[in-house]
């Protein structure tokens, strides 16, 4: 008999090869080991951001805010894949996925939206200059019965140098065109395409306004 206790030589009982798996290949629990290994929520790494790749990122956000790059439903994928190659080019020692980028830009939003809204209560001030809400503690009471713990993050540090840029890109006029101005649009572009060929820019604002609303009133 083998000897007991820790005079008991290592590896007794099943025998198991350097590197095989916890589980037999093809049982439920390994296949189960494996689907989490390979979750992107397992796996998600968490984006390090500070103020100066956020104001990158928006001014990268209002160089694609346009007809072409952007429709009712916001940026299309292609267009995601683009800007998250642009940024990470330019910010070399970050390297963003398309996800954390993304993710960002609905933080974002979202942080614009509810101080964009903070301010339209009753005896809350803003502050122009530094982007600020300004109030009395117990209209910060108020607004955090309101909006949740979200909007605590700016009672402690207000300012939200963003605003304004942010404004800019989400109240954009461009995608609510009237079928008036659609036609009067399509006819100066299809005018300046016949005249002009080498304006790639108004080729580019043509097509996308044949892709938004179809081939209507639009004529080669």
């Amino acid at each position: 008999m083998p000897p007991k206790g820790n005079g008991a030589p290592k590896g007794n009982g099943a025998p198991k090869r350097h590197g095989s798996p916890l589980y037999p290949a093809g049982s439920p629990k390994y296949n189960l080991s494996k689907a989490k290994k390979l979750s992107p929520k397992a796996d998600k790494r968490r984006a390090s951001w500070n103020r100066g790749l956020e104001k990158a990122l928006v001014e990268l956000l209002q160089e694609h805010n346009n007809p072409y790059h952007r429709g009712q439903n916001g940026w299309s994928s292609e267009t995601w894949n683009m800007m998250v190659k642009c940024f990470n080019s330019r910010h070399k020692h970050v390297q963003f996925t398309k996800s954390q980028i993304q993710d960002k830009e609905k933080d974002l939003k979202r942080d614009y939206r509810m101080l964009r809204d903070a301010r339209k209560q009753s005896g809350v001030g803003w502050d122009e200059e530094r982007c600020m809400i300004q109030a009395e503690p117990h209209l910060w009471d108020n607004l955090e019965i309101s909006f949740g713990k979200r909007i605590k993050k700016f009672r402690k540090n207000g300012y939200f140098p963003l605003y304004d840029l942010l404004a800019s890109l989400y109240e954009s006029k461009f995608n609510h065109l009237d079928n008036h101005l659609h036609r009067c649009l399509v006819t100066h572009i299809l005018f300046y395409r016949s005249n002009c060929r080498g304006e790639p820019q108004l080729y580019i604002y043509g097509r996308a306004i044949r892709e938004r609303w179809g081939n209507q009133n639009y004529r080669k």
